[in-house]
């Protein structure tokens, strides 16, 4: 009697090649870049300070076309 598997010797493992280790690190190496240029402009975001600039201050005023304004000013 043979069954599925029976008198079959066993697959081979394979290796993984410099191939394989070479594309992992270098997608480890991308994923390394973008976290840290998001973790920069985030950091950026948040240290910065923008300067006041000058703006309408209410509806109407200011030159003509010039329809927006902030919704509060912080200066």
């Amino acid at each position: 009697m043979t069954g599925p598997g029976i008198g079959l010797a066993p697959a081979p493992r394979r290796r993984r090649g410099r191939g394989a280790v070479l594309a992992f690190a270098l997608a480890a190496a991308g994923l390394a870049v973008v976290l840290a240029a998001n973790a920069h402009l985030l950091y950026s975001a948040l240290r910065s300070q923008p300067a006041c600039v000058p703006h309408i201050r209410e509806a109407g005023s200011g030159p003509p076309g010039a329809a927006y304004r902030p919704a509060e000013s912080s200066c």
